[in-house]
């Protein structure tokens, strides 16, 4: 990532945004694990990729029988249990009810200022815990088939009503350098902030911080590579070490 000179009214503005992450963390009270989700438009709902496309739910039974029988083929995909594929198809960018969060802020902030759209980006907070409370009746968060539904039913997804959060059941080495973490949505389309108010907030990074932002990033070592730790992270890491952008 480019060295950049950083004014002090964007320190200033960063500082007040890392001030409102805590306000939010200490309303929140979580026991353990805190999550973080970076949007690039603070209007964004915390909506999967599935559930953004007014015929998503109609087409999901044929996304996954369509990505399950070629899968097996081009990418090798196991004949594990449903759930194993609903995270693979994730993984390779096919609309799902998966939604991403990380327990890393950095990561959050990375995914929040890429650049794209015009209005201020914004990180969401979750309390994992107090969602699974709601939706699962435990606050223990796990990985899938452990805790809530055990196994996925591409004709109508999990039983559950409400969005609930878990780890996926598998690692790979994307997840772990995104120190990622799901939320999985049930029979409710809503939002997870609308399905789960009590346990989520939004904290907007202003235009003025985002300089703050990068330097932020820097300092922790994050960027494309270290986010996308495969060849899909390389080209973008590269053009933005040389000045190629």
């Amino acid at each position: 990532m480019k060295y950049t000179r950083v004014s002090s009214a964007a320190r200033v503005a960063w500082a007040r945004f890392i001030d409102q992450v805590r306000i939010a963390e200490d309303e929140l009270k979580p026991q353990g694990e805190v999550w973080y989700r970076g949007v690039t438009e603070s209007g964004h709902k915390l909506t999967p990729s599935l559930l953004r496309y007014s015929n998503g739910l109609n087409l999901e039974p044929e996304l996954f029988a369509v990505f399950q029988m070629v899968a097996r083929a081009d990418i090798g995909l196991s004949a594990g249990n449903n759930w194993a594929r609903l995270f693979s198809m994730q993984h390779h960018a096919v609309p799902t009810r998966l939604l991403d969060w990380t327990t890393a802020l950095a990561v959050a902030v990375y995914f929040a200022i890429r650049p794209s759209g015009s209005g201020d980006p914004a990180v969401y907070v979750l309390n994992p815990e107090t969602v699974n409370l709601s939706a699962l009746s435990s606050v223990k968060v796990d990985l899938l088939g452990r805790n809530g539904p055990k196994d996925y039913d591409p004709t109508g997804g999990p039983s559950l009503p409400l969005p609930f959060a878990c780890l996926a059941p598998y690692d790979t080495e994307r997840i772990r350098a995104q120190s990622g973490r799901f939320t999985v949505h049930g029979k409710k389309i809503d939002p997870v902030e609308k399905a789960h108010p009590s346990s989520t907030r939004q904290i907007r990074i202003s235009q003025t911080a985002i300089p703050a932002a990068r330097e932020f990033l820097r300092y922790a070592g994050i960027n494309d590579y270290t986010i996308y730790p495969d060849v899909e992270g390389l080209a973008p890491y590269l053009k933005s070490m040389t000045g190629l952008r």
